[in-house]
């Protein structure tokens, strides 16, 4: 949710890391996740940073936290 809530944060951090490996790095401190959680998001295809996406992606976790 980290991610998607701030979006232009996490693609400049990882467009300005140089690497996959300080990307991770970055993203984890940027985000406060693991490094399973930076990966996660590293992978996440760019059109997942929209707002409808981030929606159904809070509604969905919402359910689960009941």
């Amino acid at each position: 949710m980290a991610a998607l809530d701030q979006p232009f944060d996490v693609l400049r951090t990882i467009l300005e890391a140089g690497d996959a490996v300080h990307a991770r790095a970055a993203l984890r401190q940027l985000l406060q996740v693991s490094e399973f959680g930076a990966d996660t998001v590293e992978s996440m295809p760019l059109r997942f940073f929209n707002q409808e996406y981030a929606d159904k992606i809070r509604a969905q976790n919402d359910l689960v936290d009941g």
